[in-house]
C-alpha cells in the first residue's frame, strides 16, 4: 500500500469522537511504517513531528473553497494547463511568479506541514475532518527535498486537490497533476515573455 493510499484510508474514515489528534498520529506513523523499519533516533523525531501536526491542525485558518467551474473537470492532460490559469484568475494571482507557494496556499485554507518522508515519497494530500471546525485539506511534503522539489510537489497535490478526472487512468492522472504544477507555477504567458516565441531549446543558466 502506497503512503498515498494509506493516508487516503486513515484520515478519510474519520470515526465520530476519535478526535483529530488520533487521525493524525495514525497518518504518520502509518507513513513511516510504509517508508522503513525506523531507529530510536527517527521514531523521536517522528513523535515531534506528530505533535507539531497536531497543533498545526489545532491553529485557526482560513476556510477552505474549492474552486468552481468547467475548468476544473478534466478528460485529458493537456486540460490541466487551462485549469491553472482558471486558478490564477479565481485566486486574483495574474501571471507573475508566486514567490512563497506555502503561504499563498495558507492563506486558501490549506494546511501543510515539512516532514521527513523516504526519498521516493515526495508528499500527498487529504482531506481531515475535524469536529465543529469543518474539513480542512492537509499537505504532507518531504523535508529531505530541496525547496523547488518542495515547490513541484506541493502544485502537484494542489493539482490533485481541485481537479476531476473524467475517464482516465492512473498515469495520465499524474501527467495531468504534473503538467498543472508546471503551468501553475510558470503561466505559458509568462514563459514566453521571459524566453521569447521562437526558441527550441533553453540553457540550464538561464534556468
Amino acid at each position: 500500500e502506497t503512503a498515498d493510499a494509506l493516508l487516503h484510508r486513515r484520515v478519510a474514515d474519520h470515526q465520530r469522537g476519535s478526535g483529530v489528534a488520533d487521525e493524525i498520529v495514525q497518518l504518520v506513523q502509518g507513513v513511516g511504517r510504509v517508508q522503513r523499519q525506523e531507529d530510536r533516533a527517527g521514531a523521536d523525531r517522528r513523535k515531534i513531528e506528530v505533535e507539531v501536526l497536531r497543533a498545526l491542525l489545532d491553529l485557526p485558518s482560513e476556510t477552505w473553497k474549492a474552486p468552481a467551474g468547467k475548468a476544473f473537470s478534466i478528460s485529458s492532460v493537456e486540460a490541466a494547463e487551462e485549469a491553472a490559469e482558471d486558478l490564477r484568475r479565481q485566486w486574483k494571482i495574474g501571471l507573475d511568479s508566486i514567490p512563497v507557494l506555502m503561504e499563498l496556499l495558507e492563506e486558501q485554507g490549506i494546511k501543510i506541514a515539512v516532514v521527513e518522508l523516504s526519498a521516493a515519497i515526495a508528499g500527498t494530500k487529504a482531506m481531515v475532518r475535524r469536529q465543529g471546525n469543518g474539513d480542512v485539506p492537509v499537505m504532507l511534503v518531504n523535508s529531505t527535498h530541496n525547496g523547488e522539489r518542495q515547490r513541484f510537489t506541493l502544485a502537484h497535490e494542489l493539482g490533485h486537490l481541485i481537479l476531476q478526472f473524467r475517464r482516465m487512468d492512473k498515469r495520465d492522472i499524474e501527467k495531468a497533476a504534473d503538467r498543472f504544477a508546471g503551468a501553475f507555477l510558470v503561466p505559458k504567458k509568462t514563459l514566453l515573455r521571459e524566453v521569447g516565441e521562437n526558441r527550441s531549446e533553453i540553457t540550464l543558466g538561464e534556468l
